[in-house]
């Protein structure tokens, strides 16, 4: 079947964008609701409905989901490939806190009983480098600010000025 060229404006598909985008947590979110096109596709449409639905069983159940922290790093990261360019203390710490919601929201997924959100558990095709993870625990405390001891380098100017 063909469909108008209109079609999105007929059904109201940019209100419901607007709506949606209300509701996102992150740039990243609104990023990807403004991509959001109608579509035929059968298959496509089943497997985000089934997504959809299980994540409405996960926000609508008495588990807690991660509803915080869900910060745009995607520029940072593509800055830190640059070699001889280092990130902030606030782009570490953006890191920092964006890996610590998707490993919150992979354990709320693994501790899930094994037939609970098939669907979300298929988006998990990356892996998480736990190195990554312990050093920037390790050299940015909760506050958004290097450590101290983050090296000996710092400790020592850090001692010398105090």
């Amino acid at each position: 079947m063909i469909y108008p060229e209109n079609l999105e404006v007929r059904l109201g598909f940019e209100y419901i964008r607007e709506k949606l985008n209300t509701y996102c947590l992150s740039s990243l979110g609104q990023f990807y609701v403004e991509k959001m096109k109608f579509s035929t596709d059968y298959q496509l449409i089943d497997r985000l409905s089934t997504q959809t639905a299980e994540f409405k069983q996960i926000l609508q159940s008495l588990n807690t989901w991660p509803s915080q922290n869900y910060v745009d790093v995607y520029d940072s990261l593509k800055r830190s490939k640059i070699e001889g360019l280092y990130l902030s203390e606030q782009e570490l710490f953006d890191v920092k806190t964006s890996l610590n919601t998707i490993l919150e929201c992979v354990l709320f997924l693994k501790v899930s009983e094994d037939h609970e959100y098939l669907s979300i558990k298929e988006l998990q095709n990356f892996t998480i480098d736990k190195q990554l993870v312990t050093l920037l625990e390790k050299v940015i405390d909760d506050n958004g600010k290097l450590k101290d001891n983050a090296s000996t380098a710092l400790r020592k100017i850090r001692y010398s000025i105090i």
